[in-house]
This record gives structure tokens, sequence and C-alpha cells, in this order.
């Protein structure tokens, strides 16, 4: 099960083409019933929670006592549960989950996340005593980087192929 737990920004429901409401927020404030907010997608064996409502104070919302019982049952009924947050470092959201779950995978921008910015979120995971299990990294072209692997490749095959002696930089050629 996906839920999408970034109660300011809800994208997930426009992902899978889905209605938004009744949701997560829907059903803590109790205004929907569990079977209500799961939504069949069409991936096989996933379903999704939409965000809901957007409410006025989602750190709150989050820690809430009915949101631990909820992320437990959760845990307790489905082979693998993913909580889709808003950004670590910009507001609290996801510290408040990461010490409910099993662990925590960070998503970082190729050429636009920093490795300051990965190291802060990890050391505030940590301090909440959460699990970081890695590191998940979105935006990559593999294009635009294939000609420098392509270049150190061809300089050590020409090392290779005529023998040169690496330390001084000399071939046999």
């Amino acid at each position: 099960v996906l839920v999408d737990a970034d109660l300011r920004r809800p994208v997930l429901h426009r992902v899978f083409g889905v209605k938004r409401e009744p949701g997560l927020t829907d059903y803590l404030f109790e205004r929907a019933e569990l079977d209500e907010i799961f939504r069949k997608t069409d991936i096989e064996n996933l379903y999704l929670i939409p965000c809901g409502v957007v409410p006025p104070n989602p750190s709150e919302l989050l820690g809430s006592e009915k949101m631990k019982k909820f992320v437990e049952y959760l845990k307790s009924n489905y082979d693998l549960v993913v909580f889709d947050t808003p950004p670590l470092v910009a507001v609290a959201d996801a510290l408040i989950l990461a010490n409910q779950v099993d662990g925590v995978l960070l998503v970082a921008s190729a050429g636009k996340t920093e490795i300051d910015v990965l190291d802060k979120a990890r050391e505030m995971i940590q301090r909440v005593e959460g699990n970081v299990i890695g590191v998940l990294l979105n935006n990559f072209d593999a294009s635009a980087t294939y000609g420098t692997y392509y270049r150190y490749y061809r300089y050590y095959r020409y090392y290779d192929y005529y023998g040169a002696d690496r330390e001084k930089g000399e071939g046999n050629a």
C-alpha cells in the first residue's frame, strides 16, 4: 500500500488518476471509514491511500495517536507500506513518521540535492531514532554522463593495450 502522507501538497491521487477524497485525513478526522480510503491502482497488488482533505495542521495530525494506530494497522496487514512525505528538511512531517516506520528511504534529485542536505537529513532521522535504509536518486540522466565514463574506459583501454606505465604516464607506443 502506498500512502500519500504529503498533507501539504498531495500529488499521488493525480499520478494514479483517482479522487483525493476520501483519504488519509478524512479517516483521521473520522469523516470516512477505513474501507473507504483505499483505492485499487492499475498496478497489480498495489493500493493507494490518497491524502484526502488538506488539513490546517498536518504535523499535528501525523503525530496523533490515531495515526500511530493506523501505521500499526498497515504494518500488520500489508507486506509493504510506503509513505510519501514532504521533503524532510522543509517541514517536520517526515520526521514525525520516521520512528514509526521500519525504514526511511531518502530521495535525492540528481544535480540538485547537495550532499550536505542529505547528510543533514540522515542526522535528523537518526536523532529521532529513525532508520535510514538508503538513498534513491531520481532525475538522473544517464545519457549525459555516458560520455564521461566512455572517456575513462578509453583511457584505461589505451594503457592496457600499449602497456603504459600509469604512474609515469608513458606508453610503449
